[in-house]
């Protein structure tokens, strides 16, 4: 599986281990190891091991620590290891998403290792593991995926709604509009599908609609029409 976060180029493979590369190819190597913890559906990930090595124009720094994108990294990885095997818009989606899953958990020759591997252990178990590194997922930064216009689904992003903790602002209601005009086009009932993706009550969902049209972000209800 392989990632594309901000500037860095980003490997992940079975066990749990990622490798980072800056796409502009000479800074530093910087190998994480996550591991999934919690009850099922509830996961989060947890950071077991870094092993980094310096690049030819740059010195290992606190700098460089700084620069790593780990929110984003397990941003993007709690989205496609812990909600979408669960939450995918389509079978096919959440089949892929259980099989990276299942694939980012298994064992391997590492997991029996007392210490963290070496640095040349790491780069011959990425080198060795290449042709296996499992399913092929195209995320953005914010965690969510893209869909290639297949199954009838809009092409472009899937949107993936997270409940506000206080009050319900302009910016949240245009991601709801958004949301609601793609789950309109794949047509699917928007209200449900949003309650979906963000495990909000349908009850609650209406209510943003409510308010997204009150404020003119969705235009007024059509007779006739279920929202």
């Amino acid at each position: 599986m392989a990632l594309g976060i901000d500037q860095w180029n980003v490997d992940v493979r079975p066990w749990g281990w990622l490798r980072l590369r800056e796409q502009s190819g000479d800074g530093p190597s910087v190998y994480l190891h996550y591991q999934l913890a919690g009850a099922e559906r509830q996961e989060r990930l947890e950071l077991q091991a870094v092993v980094m090595r310096s690049g030819e124009t740059e010195p290992l720094s606190g700098r460089l620590w700084r620069r790593i994108p780990l929110s984003q990294i397990e941003e993007t990885l709690t989205a496609l290891l812990v909600q979408m095997p669960f939450k995918a818009p389509t079978e096919s989606a959440a089949l892929g998403a259980m099989q990276a899953r299942e694939s980012f958990m298994e064992g391997s020759d590492l997991s029996d290792a007392e210490a963290p591997p070496t640095l040349d252990e790491l780069d011959k178990y990425f080198e060795e593991t290449e042709d296996i590194a499992t399913v092929f997922f195209k995320p953005i930064p914010s965690g969510s995926l893209v869909s290639d216009g297949t199954e009838g689904l809009p092409a472009g992003k899937v949107p993936q709604i997270t409940p506000p903790d206080g009050r319900i602002t302009d910016a949240f209601l245009g991601d709801v509009a958004e949301a609601y005009r793609w789950f309109t086009e794949a047509k699917r009932p928007p209200a449900p599908a949003i309650s979906e993706v963000s495990g909000a009550p349908v009850r609650t969902v209406h209510r943003w609609i409510y308010e997204a049209r009150k404020r003119g972000i969705l235009p007024p209800a059509r007779t006739g029409r279920a929202g």
